[in-house]
């Protein structure tokens, strides 16, 4: 299954994208293709409708929307329980850091398509753009 995920941007900010994407490999997530960008308002709001009500909502979104995360395009076998269950143990691992959220990954098909089209829409627009 062709997935996207994202790094988000606390974690890259403290370099700790490399270590993200080796545990993420381990795991059995191939990554086949890397940008960085900040994400678009809208694209946010989609991904994390369900943390609208949060109090920490606004912080989020500007977090996600001013500062670059790292976008990611992977192969994987794993179902979206598994993922779930691996995104946990990242955000464990990485909690040292001090670091609360460092990624996301699908976590249902909808989900899956929206981080996708994210991805491939910022792919994209690199190729035309001239750099990879």
């Amino acid at each position: 299954m062709l997935i996207a995920g994202i790094i988000k941007p606390g974690a890259v900010e403290s370099g700790l994208k490399d270590s993200v994407t080796a545990e993420l490999n381990a795991c059995g997530i191939r990554i086949s293709w890397m940008g960085r960008s900040t994400l678009l308002e809208g694209d946010v709001a989609s991904l994390y409708a369900h943390h609208h009500s949060s109090p920490r909502w606004d912080e989020a979104l500007n977090c996600l929307t001013r500062t670059e995360s790292v976008l990611f395009i992977a192969d994987t076998s794993l179902s979206f329980k598994q993922m779930t269950e691996i995104k946990s143990r990242v955000r464990a691992f990485f909690r040292a850091s001090e670091i609360d959220n460092v990624i996301h990954l699908p976590r249902d098909h909808r989900d899956a398509r929206l981080t996708l089209n994210i991805a491939l829409r910022v792919k994209a627009k690199r190729i035309h753009c001239g750099s990879s």
